[in-house]
């Protein structure tokens, strides 16, 4: 284990947050976030926890989709984006 990381607090990035990152940091190498058809799973919940905020997919360019998924399902074709809370 990594002492450097140990006392960091991880949550995944929220969805408004992966909407405007890459736009507002075009230098990164996220600037082509949304230019893809990933679909990652967002910090937000719904319904209580069972429902959790996801989305993706580029057919209209940046970021086409925002939905919600049973938060107990898998999802074999996304990701997610953890941020560190410094």
């Amino acid at each position: 284990q990594d002492k450097r990381f140990s006392s960091l607090t991880w949550r995944l990035e929220r969805g408004i947050e992966g909407n405007v990152i890459s736009q507002l940091y075009p230098h990164m190498l996220r600037k082509n976030n949304g230019q893809t058809n990933t679909w990652v799973w967002y910090e937000e919940y719904f319904e209580g926890r069972s429902g959790r905020v996801g989305g993706g997919d580029s057919d209209c360019g940046g970021l086409a989709s925002f939905l919600g998924r049973w938060s107990g399902n898998r999802w074999s074709f996304g990701s997610f984006c953890p941020l560190a809370v410094l």
